[in-house]
């Protein structure tokens, strides 16, 4: 035992004997002990001294080791080449999915440099990041060296290991992403003449999958049609044998397709589908997967569904791959009227269905040609939910077409029947069966165009005009022939047929033609005859069509010879799908009167002698029952009432109505035969005072009859009365 004097361990070598002698060796052996806080090199000089001897210092050479002070009191292994065992504690971090280790460490002494925590680079991801307080943001990042096993982290710059006072460090990793399990990580801590110290944390490791949809686009199935889904799925860890299991809740799928896995079928319990594909090696290869499926047959859009993949040791994983189901429509319409005329409101029902409920944008379209859209006081297309105009709403025009936002009465296509109306006035110019179609458009549907059964008859406008020569308005010579100027024209250009149909009665032949001449005239076929006497149906086809330019039609009607009276005369202009239209022309043929003869008696006639005038005239048709006939007689020599009678007796005559020096017979009683003559008999008194001739004028009248004029001319002989004896004469009248 060397005993202390100051500051100085002094060694009494003295007993020792031979210790100076010349040339003689001695070897002494010192023990003691490094004082516990020294770390690295001892710096302690020995000196040996002795009387009449200069002093020998002889440096020690020894290098003092630290040691960390393990937790739990655990015993030091003072062994430098060795590891003290360290319990750090090791928890899940912010930094997913790392976890961090938390070390509270002492050294025996002050550390002196080269602090560091390592750890095998195949282990971790990336770096070690480091802290003395639990802040991962503001943790430091240790560079890995550029080669080698170990990830080094130098600690220095976060401080130094001490005897009394605690480091804390803490220390964030990210496991290596190929590790499945434990991950058997040994974590190094030292410095420079500092024992190395070793962690072994218990962390076990749950790899994870990355599954992604093998089409990398959205699969657009139709509703009702099987979709093959294919997962590619991948994991940085290779762990052969995972019995991979798939599933998927039921309700996505339609029950009468079962779902196959790589071919082989899938179980159904209950809520979920459940698809065995265990045996799959998972590795840094992609391995592939095919799911085959059927959506549930109401689903429309995003199918939404979340496939779950399950395996031992792994994180369980969802997948909702892109895949959005287009839904199909179907409707029915029907078109009130189905068969309008131009200018009429037609209301079209559509019920509709679809195979699942819509999401969005749902719209009717309607080729904006077809609607008439403001011409003629129209309105456009509108479009309701009730057959009900007056709660419907208008369709927006975009350029060509009508579109009816289904949204602005919050209305989706839905898997039952529901009807909606539209309401609009055909475009005035449409003629005969329209290509009518509803095209149907919504996000995730296929546009679906539905026809509508609609046929448009053109609405025609007649007019007539009664072509020069006529001997009265709208009168026509029997015996001789007329031109009826026709003007017809349609709303829309008609599509063929066109004819013009005439019912008339005493016309024998009519012809037609686009210019007023005879010459070009084309015949009209008599196709039947008529339920009165002497009328018929003429069929006259034309050879241009009819357009909303008035086109000019010429008439060239024959009468007979006995035409008399009404025509009766009706035109019927038509084509092809164009409305019912009729002109009646009041036209009326005119008879003529024929004078056969005519007898005065007597022939010279005393003053104050009774007239007779038989009249015998021909008619050239037939009077109708309520026409009117008359004899006019005018004369200013007649004196007294004139009579007439259809015999040659005044006793039975009538007499006429005297207006002045006018005279009206009503002969109306009288009917007139086509070539049947007449005779009538006229009887009236000359002016008493009248000698020499008069003339008689007399006009026989009778309805659709030219009137028939002639004058008499009458001789009377005065008388001479003997008034005393020698004879003196006085004559009745001064003679003319």
């Amino acid at each position: 035992s060397c005993p202390t004097q100051g500051y100085l361990q002094v060694c009494d070598l003295s007993p020792i004997s031979g210790l100076l002698l010349a040339n003689h060796t001695v070897n002494i052996t010192l023990w003691f002990t490094p004082a516990v806080t020294i770390i690295g090199p001892l710096n302690a000089t020995f000196v040996l001294e002795a009387f009449s001897f200069v002093p020998k210092p002889i440096p020690s050479g020894i290098t003092v080791y630290g040691y960390f002070y393990p937790e739990l009191g655990l015993p030091a292994d003072l062994n430098p080449s060795g590891t003290v065992a360290l319990r750090g504690n090791a928890t899940v971090t912010s930094r997913a999915p790392g976890f961090r280790l938390t070390y509270k460490l002492r050294t025996t002494g002050s550390s002196v440099g080269g602090e560091y925590i390592a750890v095998n680079r195949t282990k971790i991801e990336g770096s070690l990041w480091g802290n003395t307080q639990d802040a991962p943001a503001a943790a430091k990042e240790c560079a890995p060296p550029q080669s080698g096993w170990m990830i080094r982290c130098d600690l220095r710059s976060l401080g130094y290991f001490a005897r009394n006072t605690d480091f804390l460090l803490y220390v964030w990793f990210v496991p290596s992403t190929a590790i499945v399990g434990l991950l058997d990580a040994d974590f190094f801590l030292g410095g420079s003449y500092i024992q190395q110290a070793r962690d072994h944390p218990v962390i076990s490791l749950t790899g994870y999958l990355q599954v992604v949809n093998a089409t990398p686009s959205i699969v657009f199935p139709p509703a009702g049609a099987p979709i093959l889904l294919t997962f590619l799925l991948s994991s940085p860890a290779y762990v052969p044998s995972t019995g991979l299991v798939i599933t998927v809740p039921s309700s996505y799928m339609d029950p009468s397709i079962p779902v196959t896995a790589n071919g082989s079928l899938c179980n159904s319990t209950g809520s979920l589908v459940v698809c065995q594909v265990g045996g799959w090696p998972v590795g840094t290869p992609l391995v592939s997967t095919t799911l085959a499926f059927l959506p549930n047959v109401t689903t429309v859009g995003p199918l939404n569904a979340p496939f779950t993949f399950t395996a031992p040791q792994f994180w369980t994983t969802v997948s909702e791959p892109l895949v959005a189901v287009i839904g199909g429509l179907h409707a029915l319409t029907w078109a009130t009227p189905s068969v309008p005329s131009s200018g009429v409101q037609v209301t079209v029902r559509v019920q509709l269905n679809s195979t699942g409920a819509s999401h969005g944008l749902e719209r009717f379209i309607v080729n904006a040609s077809l609607v008439c859209g403001g011409a003629g006081g129209c309105r456009g297309l509108f479009w309701g939910a009730s057959p009900e105009q007056i709660l419907s709403m208008p369709c927006t025009l975009n350029t060509s077409e009508y579109v009816c936002n289904l949204k602005d009465l919050y209305r989706h296509y839905l898997p039952m029947p529901q009807d909606l109306y539209l309401f609009f006035t055909p475009a005035l110019a449409l003629i005969g069966p329209q290509n009518f179609s509803l095209v149907l458009k919504g996000e995730y549907v296929f546009d679906y165009a539905v026809p509508v059964n609609l046929t448009c008859l053109a609405k025609l406008t007649v007019s007539h005009e009664l072509l020069p020569p006529s001997y009265r308005p709208n009168a026509v010579l029997a015996g001789t022939s007329a031109v009826l100027q026709v003007n017809i024209s349609s709303t829309g250009i008609t599509l063929g047929g066109e004819v013009i149909r005439v019912y008339a009665r005493h016309i024998s032949s009519i012809s037609w033609s686009y210019n007023d001449s005879r010459a070009e005239a084309q015949a009209c076929a008599v196709t039947s005859a008529g339920s009165r006497p002497s009328s018929y149906f003429f069929d006259c086809t034309l050879q241009a069509p009819f357009s909303q330019v008035s086109t000019s039609v010429y008439m060239f009607f024959s009468l007979n010879s006995d035409a008399q009276g009404p025509l009766d005369l009706v035109l019927w202009p038509s084509a092809q799908w164009t409305e019912f239209t009729q002109d009646t022309p009041a036209l009326f043929a005119v008879g003529s009167l024929s004078l056969s003869t005519v007898a005065l008696s007597p022939d010279y006639l005393l003053s104050g002698q009774l007239v007779m005038t038989a009249l015998t005239f021909i008619p050239s048709g037939n009077s109708s029952v309520g026409d009117s006939s008359a004899l006019w007689v005018h004369s200013d020599s007649l004196y007294g009432p004139v009579l007439w009678s259809l015999n040659n007796d005044s006793s039975l005559a009538l007499p006429c109505d005297e207006y002045d020096a006018l005279y009206q017979c009503i002969t109306s009683a009288v009917p007139l035969h086509h070539n049947v003559s007449v005779t009538l008999y006229l009887f009236y008194l000359p002016i008493p005072t009248w000698v020499g001739t008069f003339t008689v004028q007399i006009t026989i009248e009778a309805d659709n009859f030219l009137s028939l004029s002639l004058n008499t001319t009458v001789n009377v002989i005065g008388i001479l009365n003997p008034l005393a004896w020698p004879v003196l004469v006085q004559p009745s009248y001064s003679p003319h």
